[in-house]
Protein backbone atom coordinates (compact mmCIF):
# COMPACT_ATOMS: atom_id res chain seq x y z
CA UNK A 1 0.00 0.00 0.00
CA UNK A 2 1.13 3.55 -0.51
CA UNK A 3 2.89 5.87 2.03
CA UNK A 4 0.65 8.96 1.96
CA UNK A 5 -2.45 9.72 -0.18
CA UNK A 6 -3.11 12.77 -2.63
CA UNK A 7 -4.79 15.17 -0.43
CA UNK A 8 -1.31 14.43 1.81
CA UNK A 9 0.81 15.72 -1.00
CA UNK A 10 -1.09 18.08 -1.55
CA UNK A 11 -0.89 19.53 1.69
CA UNK A 12 2.87 18.99 2.19
CA UNK A 13 3.49 20.29 -1.33
CA UNK A 14 1.34 22.94 -2.05
CA UNK A 15 0.30 21.82 -5.60
CA UNK A 16 -2.56 21.15 -7.34
CA UNK A 17 -3.76 20.15 -10.81
CA UNK A 18 -3.70 23.72 -11.87
CA UNK A 19 0.39 23.61 -11.43
CA UNK A 20 1.29 20.79 -14.09
CA UNK A 21 0.52 20.26 -17.64
CA UNK A 22 -0.30 17.96 -19.61
CA UNK A 23 -0.60 18.24 -23.39
CA UNK A 24 0.27 22.11 -23.43
CA UNK A 25 -2.60 23.03 -21.01
CA UNK A 26 -3.47 22.72 -17.28
CA UNK A 27 -4.02 19.63 -15.85
CA UNK A 28 -7.86 18.61 -15.08
CA UNK A 29 -8.24 17.14 -11.45
CA UNK A 30 -9.08 14.13 -13.22
CA UNK A 31 -5.65 14.07 -14.76
CA UNK A 32 -4.09 15.43 -11.80
CA UNK A 33 -5.53 12.24 -9.75
CA UNK A 34 -3.98 9.76 -12.34
CA UNK A 35 -0.33 11.27 -12.34
CA UNK A 36 0.28 11.81 -8.68
CA UNK A 37 -1.30 8.59 -7.82
CA UNK A 38 1.44 7.03 -10.17
CA UNK A 39 3.81 9.57 -8.39
CA UNK A 40 2.85 7.99 -5.09
CA UNK A 41 2.82 4.53 -6.17
CA UNK A 42 6.55 5.35 -7.24
CA UNK A 43 8.02 6.85 -4.19
CA UNK A 44 6.40 4.36 -2.58
CA UNK A 45 8.47 1.70 -4.07
CA UNK A 46 11.71 3.43 -4.60
CA UNK A 47 11.71 3.64 -0.45
CA UNK A 48 10.79 -0.29 -0.31
CA UNK A 49 13.44 -1.02 -2.75
CA UNK A 50 16.11 1.30 -1.06
CA UNK A 51 15.55 -0.57 2.09
CA UNK A 52 15.14 -3.52 1.12
CA UNK A 53 11.61 -4.20 1.97
CA UNK A 54 8.54 -5.70 0.71
CA UNK A 55 6.70 -3.25 2.66
CA UNK A 56 6.60 -1.47 6.28
CA UNK A 57 3.25 -1.66 6.52
CA UNK A 58 1.60 -5.03 8.42
CA UNK A 59 0.95 -7.79 5.83
CA UNK A 60 1.16 -11.50 5.68
CA UNK A 61 4.12 -13.54 4.04
CA UNK A 62 4.54 -16.68 2.74
CA UNK A 63 8.41 -17.77 2.39
CA UNK A 64 9.98 -20.97 1.73
CA UNK A 65 13.52 -21.00 3.20
CA UNK A 66 16.37 -23.88 2.15
CA UNK A 67 16.86 -26.76 5.35
CA UNK A 68 20.84 -26.69 5.64
CA UNK A 69 20.73 -30.06 7.87
CA UNK A 70 23.58 -30.87 9.60
CA UNK A 71 26.82 -28.83 8.66
CA UNK A 72 28.90 -29.15 11.74
CA UNK A 73 31.98 -31.36 11.80
CA UNK A 74 31.25 -32.14 8.09
CA UNK A 75 27.89 -33.38 8.81
CA UNK A 76 27.79 -34.89 12.32
CA UNK A 77 25.99 -32.55 14.13
CA UNK A 78 23.86 -29.61 13.87
CA UNK A 79 25.48 -26.00 14.69
CA UNK A 80 22.90 -22.96 15.55
CA UNK A 81 22.75 -21.65 12.31
CA UNK A 82 21.27 -25.49 10.69
CA UNK A 83 18.49 -25.34 13.30
CA UNK A 84 17.68 -21.16 12.83
CA UNK A 85 15.57 -19.91 10.06
CA UNK A 86 15.10 -15.74 10.15
CA UNK A 87 11.74 -14.34 8.35
CA UNK A 88 13.17 -11.86 5.93
CA UNK A 89 10.64 -9.66 6.89
CA UNK A 90 11.15 -7.29 10.10
CA UNK A 91 9.48 -7.01 12.79
CA UNK A 92 7.58 -9.94 12.98
CA UNK A 93 4.15 -9.77 14.15
CA UNK A 94 3.31 -13.72 14.97
CA UNK A 95 3.97 -17.01 13.60
CA UNK A 96 1.76 -18.62 11.64
CA UNK A 97 2.63 -21.75 10.89
CA UNK A 98 5.72 -23.41 10.45
CA UNK A 99 6.18 -26.69 7.92
CA UNK A 100 8.51 -29.38 6.41
CA UNK A 101 8.42 -31.22 3.20
CA UNK A 102 8.85 -34.50 4.63
CA UNK A 103 9.25 -35.77 1.06
CA UNK A 104 12.12 -36.76 -0.68
CA UNK A 105 11.66 -37.82 -4.07
CA UNK A 106 7.59 -37.35 -4.25
CA UNK A 107 5.16 -33.94 -4.78
CA UNK A 108 5.69 -31.94 -1.43
CA UNK A 109 3.97 -33.54 1.80
CA UNK A 110 4.27 -30.62 4.18
CA UNK A 111 3.85 -31.59 7.64
CA UNK A 112 3.49 -28.77 10.34
CA UNK A 113 5.70 -28.62 13.15
CA UNK A 114 4.41 -27.14 16.94
CA UNK A 115 5.71 -24.08 18.62
CA UNK A 116 7.11 -24.76 21.66
CA UNK A 117 4.94 -23.21 24.63
CA UNK A 118 3.63 -23.63 28.00
CA UNK A 119 3.14 -27.15 28.78
CA UNK A 120 3.95 -28.53 25.01
CA UNK A 121 7.96 -29.02 23.69
CA UNK A 122 6.80 -28.37 20.75
CA UNK A 123 9.76 -28.50 17.57
CA UNK A 124 10.93 -24.94 17.49
CA UNK A 125 10.96 -21.98 19.44
CA UNK A 126 9.91 -18.20 18.25
CA UNK A 127 12.70 -16.13 19.94
CA UNK A 128 12.79 -12.33 19.54
CA UNK A 129 15.91 -10.40 20.49
CA UNK A 130 14.76 -6.32 20.09
CA UNK A 131 13.35 -6.10 16.24
CA UNK A 132 14.15 -9.31 15.03
CA UNK A 133 12.92 -12.11 15.19
CA UNK A 134 14.03 -16.00 14.56
CA UNK A 135 12.80 -19.40 14.82
CA UNK A 136 15.14 -22.13 16.42
CA UNK A 137 14.03 -25.57 16.32
CA UNK A 138 15.34 -28.33 19.02
CA UNK A 139 13.85 -31.45 18.01
CA UNK A 140 13.03 -32.64 14.43
CA UNK A 141 15.32 -30.47 12.43
CA UNK A 142 14.60 -29.81 8.83
CA UNK A 143 17.13 -31.45 6.63
CA UNK A 144 18.93 -30.38 3.67
CA UNK A 145 16.88 -29.40 1.34
CA UNK A 146 15.82 -26.30 -1.48
CA UNK A 147 12.51 -24.57 0.21
CA UNK A 148 11.82 -27.36 2.38
CA UNK A 149 10.64 -25.39 5.12
CA UNK A 150 7.59 -22.82 4.78
CA UNK A 151 6.96 -20.08 6.89
CA UNK A 152 3.56 -18.12 7.15
CA UNK A 153 3.83 -15.30 9.12
CA UNK A 154 2.81 -11.72 9.06
CA UNK A 155 5.37 -8.88 9.60
CA UNK A 156 5.60 -5.29 9.78
CA UNK A 157 4.57 -2.21 11.63
CA UNK A 158 0.80 -1.45 12.82
CA UNK A 159 -1.02 1.71 11.39
CA UNK A 160 0.11 4.91 13.68
CA UNK A 161 3.25 3.30 14.61
CA UNK A 162 6.10 5.91 15.13
CA UNK A 163 7.74 3.93 12.37
CA UNK A 164 5.55 4.65 9.59
CA UNK A 165 5.05 7.95 10.36
CA UNK A 166 8.48 8.83 9.82
CA UNK A 167 8.38 6.73 6.47
CA UNK A 168 4.99 8.65 5.35
CA UNK A 169 6.98 11.92 6.08
CA UNK A 170 9.99 10.59 4.04
CA UNK A 171 7.45 9.76 1.48
CA UNK A 172 6.40 13.19 1.20
CA UNK A 173 10.09 14.54 1.19
CA UNK A 174 10.70 12.63 -1.65
CA UNK A 175 7.76 13.54 -3.80
CA UNK A 176 7.89 16.75 -2.99
CA UNK A 177 11.83 17.26 -4.41
CA UNK A 178 10.31 14.86 -7.70
CA UNK A 179 6.90 17.66 -8.19
CA UNK A 180 9.73 20.45 -7.79
CA UNK A 181 12.50 18.77 -9.92
CA UNK A 182 9.11 18.53 -12.20
CA UNK A 183 8.07 21.44 -12.16
CA UNK A 184 11.21 23.22 -12.93
CA UNK A 185 11.42 21.09 -16.25
CA UNK A 186 7.99 22.44 -17.21
CA UNK A 187 8.72 25.90 -16.73
CA UNK A 188 12.45 25.88 -18.22
CA UNK A 189 10.65 23.61 -21.45
CA UNK A 190 12.79 20.90 -20.58
CA UNK A 191 10.89 17.97 -20.82
CA UNK A 192 9.81 16.95 -23.84
CA UNK A 193 7.26 14.17 -22.96
CA UNK A 194 3.65 13.82 -21.89
CA UNK A 195 4.22 13.55 -18.36
CA UNK A 196 0.39 12.65 -18.52
CA UNK A 197 1.13 9.20 -20.06
CA UNK A 198 4.13 8.43 -19.07
CA UNK A 199 5.43 5.54 -16.42
CA UNK A 200 7.65 6.11 -13.42
CA UNK A 201 10.42 4.03 -15.17
CA UNK A 202 10.06 6.82 -18.12
CA UNK A 203 10.08 9.41 -16.33
CA UNK A 204 12.67 11.50 -13.95
CA UNK A 205 14.37 8.84 -11.94
CA UNK A 206 13.33 8.99 -8.56
CA UNK A 207 16.88 8.18 -7.57
CA UNK A 208 18.04 11.48 -9.13
CA UNK A 209 20.54 13.20 -6.51
CA UNK A 210 17.72 16.23 -6.58
CA UNK A 211 14.80 13.87 -5.71
CA UNK A 212 16.50 11.44 -3.49
CA UNK A 213 18.89 13.33 -1.04
CA UNK A 214 21.54 12.50 0.98
CA UNK A 215 19.48 13.67 3.51
CA UNK A 216 16.82 11.19 2.54
CA UNK A 217 18.91 8.47 2.62
CA UNK A 218 20.56 9.70 6.30
CA UNK A 219 16.92 9.33 6.99
CA UNK A 220 16.41 6.13 5.69
CA UNK A 221 19.23 4.40 7.11
CA UNK A 222 18.10 3.31 10.05
CA UNK A 223 15.58 1.07 7.99
CA UNK A 224 17.91 -0.34 5.03
CA UNK A 225 18.52 -3.60 5.36
CA UNK A 226 21.27 -5.56 3.75
CA UNK A 227 22.22 -9.27 3.42
CA UNK A 228 25.32 -11.29 4.41
CA UNK A 229 25.50 -14.39 3.37
CA UNK A 230 21.98 -15.75 3.31
CA UNK A 231 20.01 -13.43 6.04
CA UNK A 232 19.03 -10.41 6.30
CA UNK A 233 20.47 -7.79 8.68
Amino acid sequence: MAYCSQQEVEAHTGYSYNDFRQADAFMTSNQWATYITMVIAGATEMINRYCNRQSFEAANYTEYHDGRGPTGDRGRYYREIDRTFLPREQPVISITSVSVDTATTSAPAWTVRTMRDTGVAGNYAVVSDGFVTRIVFHNTIPQAGKGNVKILYSAGYASGSPVLADIKFICLDLISNFLAKKKREQEGVVASFDSGTQTIAQMISMLHPEIMTEDLKLRLAPYRRSIRGNAWH
